[in-house]
């Protein structure tokens, strides 16, 4: 879930179209035109979805897999829990609740730009003056409680608020290609920035440009990541051993949020059958089909209520795990109809220092922020575990990409 934002106003939300063949592949070169958007209050699929009326301006493609919508003014109208949807043709179906909160502190706004008295110009640049486009920038309050305004910077790299005299903190991005970490006007350098009102301001905010895109940290560079902040606060000795321990764990928790790492299991009917062995180590079956027909999923004790009921053999209409087996009801009566399995998987092993996570760049740094909450626990320092363990909760939270929202994945993958 993302916000709070404010009602009534235009978001920018980011959204990954994930090839549909392999739940893996980034799908690029997607126009408004090829894409749906829906709306709908409440969580999804407690309320009908209603069309989104989408124009070329409302859809901004980032690059590797990433777009922005424009969408919110209209259709997100009062306090609440709100989601969208975009699906589009050989992709998943990509879903994400949205809280909408009025603005307890009196500042809310009725427009992405804000409604405050004094014109904010921020100028978006990389590293050579160069500008960085169609940047999504969030200001919020001082303790980042709530969003005040929201804005996109033109092909130029401005991006224009207004606001009345306060202390803000703002987050760019998500934008490929860019990295926000050091994000500096040059007197104030990090994230969140701040930003003081007191009268009309002009900022330029500069960033790092990859000449290719961020390919993430390596497993040495994780190691040491980890290492150097330990080696800080802790300030004894942590053997080798340790590190790779704290980090792997990092790294299996990043891969469990974001579901990022999937497997499909292929296999056939057979007549009188109702068991069938996975074969290999599977943390979750995210969706089966029978002969292409999705089945729904039950617990193993509702299957062999199920099955007590009624144990006569048929086409399958519901599937169980238990163990490393799964089981089909009712028990197939036909041989060689496919069966095929989708698995949320453990992610590749990390062995050599130059292995490189599985999953997108822009989730490594939450693999050292979960590492370090695992250490410190270990070490017996919990107030510096919370610390981190809030900063990893916090990023699975704003993460654009698939999140787990109550056990359930934020991309529909069930076929359509």
């Amino acid at each position: 879930m993302i916000g709070p934002f404010s009602p009534s106003t235009d978001l920018y939300l980011v959204v990954r179209l994930i090839s549909s063949s392999d739940f893996r592949t980034e799908v690029t070169g997607k126009a408004y035109s090829d894409v749906t958007a829906y709306y709908c209050q409440g969580a999804p699929g407690t309320s009908e979805w209603t069309e989104y009326s989408l124009a070329d301006a409302d859809w901004v493609e980032l690059g590797q897999g990433d777009y922005l919508l424009r969408i919110g003014a209209d259709e997100f109208t009062e306090a609440g829990l709100w989601a969208f949807r975009v699906t589009c043709s050989g992709t998943l179906n990509f879903v994400q609740p949205v809280l909408i909160q009025e603005n307890t502190e009196g500042q809310g706004q009725e427009n992405t730009e804000g409604q405050g008295r004094y014109p904010v110009t921020l100028t978006l640049e990389s590293t050579g003056g160069a500008p960085v486009p169609y940047c999504p920038v969030t200001v919020r309050n001082s303790t980042e409680e709530v969003a005040i305004a929201h804005g996109v910077s033109d092909s130029e790299g401005v991006v224009e608020f207004n606001l009345d005299a306060a202390t803000y903190k703002l987050r760019p991005g998500p934008r490929p290609g860019y990295d926000f970490t050091n994000w500096t006007d040059g007197t104030t350098t990090g994230l969140p920035f701040t930003l003081t009102v007191t009268d009309a301001v002009s900022k330029t905010l500069t960033c790092a440009k990859h000449d290719q895109y961020y390919e993430g940290f390596t497993y040495g560079e994780l190691k040491r990541a980890v290492g150097r902040v330990l080696s800080r606060d802790y300030n004894k000795t942590i053997v080798e051993e340790d590190l790779a321990d704290w980090v792997k764990a990092g790294y299996s928790a990043v891969n469990g949020f974001i579901r990022w790492c999937r497997s499909l299991y292929t296999t056939v009917s057979v007549e009188g059958q109702a068991s069938y062995t996975l074969w290999q180590p599977c943390k979750e079956i995210m969706t089966v089909t029978y002969d292409s027909s999705p089945l729904i999923s039950v617990t193993h004790p509702q299957y062999l209520e199920m099955l007590g009921n009624d144990d006569s053999e048929g086409e399958p209409t519901h599937f169980s795990r238990f163990g490393t087996d799964l089981y089909l009801y009712p028990t197939p009566d036909t041989d060689d109809d496919p069966i095929q399995v989708w698995m949320l998987v453990a992610p590749p092993l990390l062995e050599s220092d130059d292995d490189v996570p599985e999953f997108p760049a822009e989730y490594h740094r939450s693999i050292v922020d979960y590492a370090l909450s695992v250490a410190f626990r270990d070490l017996g320092m919990d107030d510096r575990s919370m610390v981190y363990l809030n900063a990893f909760q916090a990023q699975m939270q704003l993460a654009p990409q698939p999140v787990i929202d109550q056990g359930h994945s934020a991309v529909e993958i069930l076929p359509e």
